[in-house]
């Protein structure tokens, strides 16, 4: 076994969209955005009120681009990860609302 290592922080700054939605169409492509320096990211969207993760990406810095192809009001969190993959605890919760009109 490797040596005990703390966790990498959540990102703390820069989180956007964060408690003020932002409103997209559904497939409209946004950018999330977020402040820090690990090695790489995991993000994930869950539809608000649900711990189910609807969309979950490695990704290796910000921003990162998605498309929400679905109606609802979401939220995204984005967790680091260390160069050997220990990930932390998620930041804070970023709000996005998906409308069609």
């Amino acid at each position: 076994p490797s040596a005990p290592e703390d966790l990498p922080a959540p990102p703390s700054q820069g989180l956007w969209p964060g408690k003020d939605p932002v409103y997209v169409a559904p497939g409209e492509p946004l950018e999330l955005r977020w402040k820090g320096d690990a090695a790489a990211y995991q993000l994930e969207l869950l539809p608000v009120g649900s711990d189910v993760v609807l969309l979950q990406r490695d990704v290796t810095a910000s921003p990162a681009r998605i498309e929400v192809p679905w109606e609802g009001a979401f939220r995204w969190r984005v967790s680091a990860r260390t160069a050997g993959g220990l990930e932390g605890v998620p930041s804070e919760d970023g709000l996005i609302a998906v409308d069609a009109n």
